[in-house]
C-alpha cells in the first residue's frame, strides 16, 4: 500500500479520453473486498480506472464481483479460510500490457466496472478501505490495518 502514480496515462490524457475514474489516476489507497463466495482481494483505488482503459481481472474476480455479496469481515464464518487476501490490481506497463486504444475489455460482462465500483465503494463505507499516509498505513478510521484483516 502507498502512493501510487497510474504509469499508462497522465491525469490530462484521462480528462481527454473523459474516462469516468479520471480521479484515481493518482491514488493513495487499498480497498479490501471480502466475498461470501470464500475469497477475499486488495487492490488500489486505481484497479477502477485499470478496468476502464482495459485491464481484465482474473476470472475468480470477475466471478465474485458479479455473483458474490460483500461480508463483513475475513472473521465471518462465510467467507472462507483465506488468511489473506488476494492482491490484484498492482499493475505496470512493463509486465502488464494493456492494449490501445484504451477500452474497457469486450471479454468482462456487461455492467462489471459499475458493479465493481459500488462494491468498492460498498467496502469503503464499511472501513475496508486503508490509506497511506505519511508513509503509514491507516484505514478511514485512522488503525493501520485494514478492519477484519489479520496479516
Amino acid at each position: 500500500m502507498g502512493f501510487h502514480r497510474c504509469e499508462y496515462m497522465t491525469r490530462e490524457e484521462a480528462e481527454k479520453l473523459n474516462l469516468r475514474n479520471k480521479d484515481v489516476v493518482y491514488s493513495s489507497g487499498d480497498v479490501t473486498l471480502c466475498f461470501s463466495s470464500g475469497n477475499s482481494w486488495v487492490m488500489p483505488d486505481m484497479a477502477k480506472l485499470y478496468v476502464e482503459i482495459g485491464w481484465k481481472p482474473p476470472q475468480d474476480f470477475i466471478n465474485d464481483v458479479m455473483n458474490s455479496k460483500l461480508v463483513e469481515s475475513n472473521d465471518d464464518p462465510t467467507c472462507g479460510t483465506r488468511a489473506r487476501p488476494m492482491a490484484i490490481g498492482y499493475l505496470k506497463p512493463a509486465t502488464d500490457p494493456l492494449p490501445k486504444p484504451f477500452a474497457i475489455n469486450p471479454d468482462l460482462p456487461a455492467g462489471f466496472l459499475q458493479k465493481m465500483e459500488g462494491l468498492m465503494k460498498e467496502a469503503e463505507d464499511m472501513g475496508y478501505r486503508g490509506q497511506t499516509r505519511s508513509g503509514r498505513a491507516q484505514t478511514n478510521s485512522g488503525r493501520a490495518q485494514t478492519k477484519g484483516f489479520k496479516p
